[in-house]
């Protein structure tokens, strides 16, 4: 009668059942096999269990003829496995509270013991049953380091978790003054994971922290490197007269604390805000001064940041000189740059330095270069998950793609740069990629997008004080209104207005092209009445720069006016 059979609720209640059938060494072996995980190492349960070898071995065997567990490795690495993952669950769930704590605590001795000499490979596991152990002080080691190991292989948000269970963990140590010292590099660890993921709020939170508990200890560096930090962090987001602010602060405090890393990074990041103002020549003065100073040694170190300094260096430094025609000291940094990201195997830092790698060439006019370098660049972003520069990378790529008349491949990238969902992530500020995809339009002659994205960078630029971006903007709108066929008053006007701006930042690439817009637009420069002479002045400016493309160009042009 089915009425009067007890059938089971559930699969977990039949497995249960099994369970609290088994032996009761059995069953205290399965619920410790269960504290170790799905992969049982047997030198582990011999570190934890007080039985004899034979003992273990005739009870592991017991377990594998009930099915409950079967042996993946023999020999000294004899490994056993779950058979079903619901199998571990139950058993983990049959312990106590406090005897899990226990067994977690006394498995993070086990694997000490066990693997003696080769913890890091097994840092993960040590971080995650120290933290169930409650075991306060090697929570925060492990965690830490497990992080860092995470953070070494380009895996940010594994990074983060991780420092978020270091950060708890410490919060149960002593507050003496050595975990109020680990308490601020913490956080600027956290920091260097939350950057190229874009977790922008989240970080300034932590860099606050870190800047109040550097005051309460009285601790200059550190509180020069909240500083530091933030300086990039108010670039980033387009508020560069606080960057210099906050720059300043700590380039003073450290001089003052002696301290080389947070100086010349600190240095590094003003000089990324000087960039922004469109102030190119000041920025170079200031990051061939960090480039010449992090060679050798220094040049494979962090510096406490989330790439490789001397690599971001020597990419920004490249993208100040293309800005100002002096492209073959540009790719000589940059291509130094490329050569100690591949030494250090850093994601974010390969994709940063060869991006302006890239932007060089199509400065110069060597489209084909900069898109064999941003293909498999722009593959290494998606993979690594470096959403920072995933604009940055397809908007470059998408620019290249664009001078070279693939306006199919261009456009799509372009309108992927300007998402607000990775714009948000954007270094620059949102001037460029909308430049960009502007020029892109007006290659395709789509003349009323064109317009529409040009408007659009101007404001930007002109809203956070980006000169040189604004330059570009204004001669992308000349080009479009000269492609309009607008009223030549009109297109001289804008081509000025770009040229002006453009010499103002010493942008002598960008004023050689307004140049020779205004004399191809047949327009009077500074009284020179023949074209001839406006034709010779930018392509001249074209020869001495080494940018054959834009001098033949001028050629071809000159021809066709005359």
């Amino acid at each position: 009668d089915p009425a009067t059979i007890d059938i089971p609720a559930s699969v977990q209640d039949v497995l249960a059942a099994r369970i609290d059938r088994l032996a009761p060494e059995l069953k205290n072996l399965l619920q410790v096999a269960a504290i170790i995980g799905r992969r049982i190492p047997v030198r582990l349960l011999q570190n934890i269990e007080a039985s004899s070898d034979d003992a273990l071995h005739a009870q592991l065997s017991a377990l594998q003829s009930s099915e409950f567990l079967y042996e993946v490795d023999t020999g000294e690495d004899a490994t056993y496995l779950f058979k079903h993952a619901l199998t571990e669950e139950i058993a983990y769930a049959s312990l106590t509270q406090d005897t899990r704590r226990q067994l977690h605590g006394r498995l993070v001795g086990a694997i000490e013991m066990a693997y003696a000499g080769r913890l890091e490979e097994h840092v993960e596991e040590l971080a995650r049953h120290a933290l169930r152990a409650k075991r306060w002080d090697k929570a925060f080691t492990y965690n830490r380091e497990s992080a860092k190991k995470a953070h070494g292989r380009s895996a940010y948000p594994a990074a983060i978790e991780r420092f978020e269970s270091a950060l708890a963990a410490l919060d149960h140590l002593p507050d003496d003054e050595a975990h109020l010292i680990d308490k601020i590099d913490l956080r600027f660890e956290m920091r260097t994971a939350l950057w190229p993921l874009g977790r922008h709020d989240e970080l300034e939170k932590r860099l606050r922290e870190a800047g109040d508990l550097a005051e309460r200890a009285g601790d200059d560096a550190r509180l020069a490197n909240v500083h530091n930090f933030l300086t990039a962090h108010y670039w980033r987001a387009g508020e560069h007269a606080r960057a210099i602010e906050h720059g300043e602060k700590g380039i003073a405090l450290a001089e003052r604390a002696g301290d080389f890393s947070v100086l010349f990074t600190t240095i590094q990041h003003l000089g990324l805000a000087i960039n922004a103002r469109g102030n190119f020549e000041r920025q170079i003065e200031i990051h061939r001064r960090v480039a010449k100073e992090l060679t050798g040694p220094p040049a494979y170190h962090r510096h406490g940041m989330a790439g490789y300094p001397a690599v971001i260096t020597r990419g920004f430094l490249a993208w100040a000189l293309a800005e100002v025609g002096e492209f073959d000291e540009a790719l000589a940094w940059a291509r130094e740059g490329v050569d100690i990201a591949s030494e250090v195997n850093s994601a974010m830092s390969t994709v940063w330095v060869t991006d302006y790698l890239a932007l060089t060439h199509v400065r110069r006019g060597e489209f084909d270069e900069a898109i064999a370098l941003l293909e498999p660049n722009f593959e290494l972003c998606e993979r690594a998950e470096v959403l920072l520069l995933r604009t940055i990378t397809s908007g470059i790529l998408g620019l290249a793609f664009s001078a070279a008349g693939r306006h199919s491949d261009a456009i799509p990238l372009l309108e992927l740069a300007v998402k607000p969902e990775l714009l948000r992530h954007h270094p620059e500020g949102s001037g460029y990629p909308f430049v960009w995809l502007a020029d892109a339009y007006l290659r395709a002659t789509r003349l009323s997008e064109a317009r529409e994205a040009a408007a659009r960078a101007v404001d930007t630029a002109r809203q956070q004080d980006e000169r040189g971006h604004e330059a570009w903007a204004r001669f992308t709108q000349a080009e479009i209104e000269r492609a309009n066929r607008s009223p030549i008053a009109s297109v001289t006007s804008a081509y000025e207005i770009a040229r002006d701006l453009a010499e103002g930042s010493a942008m002598r690439p960008l004023a050689a092209l307004c140049r020779l817009g205004l004399a191809s637009a047949g327009v009077e420069i500074e009284g020179e009445k023949e074209g001839s002479q406006s034709f010779n002045v930018a392509r001249d400016a074209f020869r001495v720069m080494g940018m054959k493309y834009w001098s033949d160009r001028a050629d071809r042009l000159f021809e066709t006016e005359r």
